[in-house]
């Protein structure tokens, strides 16, 4: 009953006589409740009718408000400034609850205040309360109280927070396609192993390399290759960095660009009269400083064609044979090469031409 002295409303009754509890449900928090107990003996070959005794005396239970963390509530390992749903159950609370990040019993900071009770979440950024941002590391629980009251609640065990950075390339990046750059990130607090995958406008092209240990923090890329490929020069790329067996991943600030040059012309075969003009062309992708012309012979420098083109020209009108250097001899063997001023960015023709007299 709601109410002292009943009248009383049949709840359930036990398996036999010999069970001694029995689990009330369905009780509002913040309210009084009566109970009474009789006992009931059914028809048997000593008493052909069912019997009722008396009722007990009444006790009273007053079911107080209550709040209970729900998550995070113990071992969770949180990726540091990931979104993470904290929520709780709140019976017969009114006001709106405030809460706090703990870490080893000692109070951190306020996540949030006046929110809602009823609302039961609050979407965190990990690691983040007012005025600060906790060191990834483990020890860290939650606490909710109501506003105005004691009545609260925190997490049953200690979480982690966890830390998993992407430092290069981390955004704005022109990378040379072919080349060799550095993959680097921090990682604090992982557990596993990690997986590098590189995406273009959001879209997976390929893992770059499986099973990495998470704490090594680098990994020498050969740019735009993949396991079973290499990404085409573009714009738009990231890199992600994820740990094998959990949620905790990281990307790319801002995206990258793999750059390249494409000779396009002389690119073998040819057959140029030294004197006469013809046209170098080549392609460009992410290239951003002037460009240097050279020739070379067998595959060595042989003399300085032109200095300083302004990047996005893709052609310069060559007297053949001449070099800034001086004039080259006749022959075969020859290649011409075009070389990002500052980077080693470069491409030569992809076979051999002829100079001739």
């Amino acid at each position: 009953s709601t109410s002292q002295g009943g009248p009383y409303t049949y709840f359930s009754s036990t398996a036999d006589k010999h069970t001694e509890t029995l689990n009330v449900t369905g009780l509002t928090a913040n309210s009084w409740y009566y109970f009474v107990i009789s006992t009931r003996t059914d028809p048997n070959v000593n008493n052909l009718n069912t019997v009722d005794s008396e009722d007990s005396e009444e006790v009273s239970i007053f079911l107080p408000p209550s709040i209970t963390v729900t998550a995070p509530n113990g071992a969770e390992r949180l990726s540091g400034d990931s979104a993470y749903n904290i929520t709780w159950n709140a019976l017969g609370i009114t006001n709106p609850v405030k809460i706090t990040l703990w870490k080893g019993g000692v109070s951190l900071g306020v996540i949030a205040s006046n929110v809602p009770a009823n609302s039961g979440s609050y979407t965190w950024t990990v690691g983040q309360y007012i005025g600060g941002t906790a060191e990834p590391g483990t020890d860290y629980t939650i606490k909710i109280k109501e506003t105005g009251s004691n009545y609260s609640d925190s997490s049953d065990a200690p979480f982690s927070i966890l830390a998993l950075s992407v430092t290069s390339p981390n955004g704005g990046e022109n990378l040379g396609l072919g080349l060799t750059t550095n993959i680097t990130w921090n990682a604090v607090g992982l557990t596993y192993n990690v997986k590098i995958t590189l995406w273009q406008n959001e879209t997976l092209i390929g893992t770059i390399a499986n099973n990495i240990p998470n704490n090594q923090g680098t990994y020498s890329w050969r740019i735009g290759d993949y396991i079973g490929g290499t990404a085409l020069a573009g714009t738009g790329y990231t890199i992600k960095i994820k740990e094998i067996g959990s949620n905790i991943i990281d990307s790319s600030n801002a995206p990258f660009t793999i750059a390249a040059i494409t000779v396009t012309s002389p690119n073998g075969g040819e057959s140029w009269k030294i004197g006469s003009t013809y046209t170098i062309t080549w392609n460009e992708i992410g290239i951003t400083n002037p460009v240097t012309i050279t020739l070379l012979k067998n595959g060595v420098f042989w003399g300085t064609i032109a200095r300083n083109i302004t990047p996005g020209t893709g052609s310069y009108n060559w007297i053949a044979g001449f070099c800034i250097e001086g004039a080259v001899n006749s022959g075969t063997s020859y290649t011409v090469k075009v070389t990002e001023n500052t980077t080693n960015i470069a491409d030569a023709g992809n076979a051999v031409f002829t100079l001739r007299n």
